[in-house]
């Protein structure tokens, strides 16, 4: 099942894929989110946005891609950032240890700056 993620190039190059998350990353919306990124970097590009503010929702899947996509994409291809986490979700991952494994921001703007450091 496809999933609707909105995805857009950004950046002053295009060379950052925005992509936001629908309203929940669970099991499904997960797996295909990493599909996307598969084929996103297969089409070159390498720095990633993973935007949260629609979502209402993360399951235990949810997270686990975060961190997968976090490890091996930055080991293998590039930067994965991900931004705007709603508060209910933000005090799940300061629960279970995301805010420090992964790499976060609190807004776009920001996120698109880690790319230019």
């Amino acid at each position: 099942m496809s999933h609707n993620f909105l995805i857009r190039k950004i950046g002053a190059q295009e060379d950052i894929a925005h992509i936001l998350v629908p309203a929940a990353l669970d099991s499904q919306t997960a797996y295909d989110l990493l599909e996307r990124i598969g084929l996103l970097s297969q089409m070159g590009l390498s720095k990633y946005i993973i935007n949260l503010e629609d979502a209402q929702y993360i399951s235990s899947t949810g997270i686990e891609i975060l961190f997968r996509l976090q490890k091996e994409y930055h080991e293998k291809y590039g930067t994965v950032v991900v931004t705007n986490i709603p508060e209910k979700i933000a005090s799940i991952f300061e629960k279970v240890g995301a805010m420090v494994l992964l790499r976060v921001t609190d807004s776009l703007e920001h996120a698109v700056e880690q790319f230019a450091a």
